[in-house]
């Protein structure tokens, strides 16, 4: 698998920025992968023109971190999840604010987490759903199994949450109170 990975990105950085010779120069790798630092979670400075990845990079951490990460903001809080291992960031400086193994909900996450009522939903590719309570105090509300193999990213609409998963569309939402005659 990491044999695989750099051969992807080394194709890509010909196909996308080097000159399509299937030869990826030194230059060419120096220049479009920020000085072999190119993974995990960074933020970046919106302007600039050419290689940016050295002048505007106001941070980066890659430590612990996939070459993919998918992350959330939401409140002043930045949400990443990698093979189970749940992280806080500060967004303004990089700094990790906590981090803790869902031991209830570990392995791998295609699905990006989202955000609705106060709360973060995670979805595991094995259907692992956890629910957790927003902010820098965060906690772990509950952890339940779909049963089911998870890739897409849940969708929140009409006060409900949409799981799609391999062979079902799962639907969550508070019952309605039904008023009195």
């Amino acid at each position: 698998e990491g044999d695989v990975g750099w051969i992807r990105t080394l194709k890509g950085i010909d196909k996308n920025a080097g000159n399509r010779d299937q030869i990826v120069t030194a230059k060419e790798y120096e220049d479009n992968s920020y000085g072999g630092n190119a993974g995990g979670l960074s933020r970046i400075k919106i302007g600039g023109q050419g290689n940016i990845g050295k002048t505007h990079v106001l941070w980066r951490n890659t430590k612990g971190m996939p070459s993919l990460t998918a992350v959330l903001l939401s409140n002043s809080v930045l949400y990443a999840i990698r093979d189970g291992l749940f992280s806080t960031y500060d967004p303004e400086t990089g700094t990790l604010l906590r981090q803790q193994k869902l031991e209830e909900a570990s392995g791998d996450y295609y699905a990006s987490p989202v955000a609705g009522d106060g709360k973060i939903y995670l979805v595991s590719l094995r259907g692992k759903v956890t629910v957790i309570k927003e902010g820098t105090d965060w906690k772990i509300l509950s952890t339940g199994d779909l049963a089911e193999e998870v890739i897409a990213t849940p969708a929140i609409a009409n006060e409900k949450i949409f799981i799609r998963g391999q062979q079902t569309l799962f639907c969550f939402g508070m019952k309605k109170a039904e008023s009195a005659p």
